[in-house]
C-alpha cells in the first residue's frame, strides 16, 4: 500500500517537512510550460461582433465598461439604451 499524504496542517501539528503530491508538482509545471510556450506578445482585443440580444441582457455597469473600452462617448449618467447604441455605432 502506498503511504497516505499529510495535509499542510496535519504535517505542522506532528512537526514534519510538509512536501506536496510530487504528481501534482508535475503537473502544474507541465501547465506553466505550456502556457509559456503558447502565450504571444499579442494584446487581446475586444470582440466587436455584437449582436442586440447580448447587450440587453448585460448589466449597465457592464456596458458601461465595454463603451469605455471602445472609446465611446458615454457616461453612468447614459440610459442602458443609449450605452447599447453608442456600443453599436462603435462597433459597426
Amino acid at each position: 500500500m502506498s503511504e497516505r499524504k499529510l495535509t499542510k496542517l496535519q504535517a505542522a501539528a506532528l512537526g514534519v517537512e510538509w512536501k506536496p503530491a510530487e504528481e501534482l508538482v508535475e503537473k502544474v509545471s507541465n501547465m506553466i510550460e505550456d502556457i509559456i510556450n503558447n502565450s504571444s506578445n499579442e494584446e487581446p482585443t475586444l470582440n466587436t461582433n455584437i449582436t442586440n440580444t447580448n447587450l440587453m441582457k448585460m448589466r449597465k455597469a457592464e456596458l458601461l465598461k465595454m463603451a469605455v473600452a471602445m472609446n465611446c462617448n458615454v457616461t453612468r449618467k447614459n440610459t442602458k439604451r443609449q450605452i447599447v447604441t453608442a456600443i453599436e455605432k462603435q462597433s459597426a
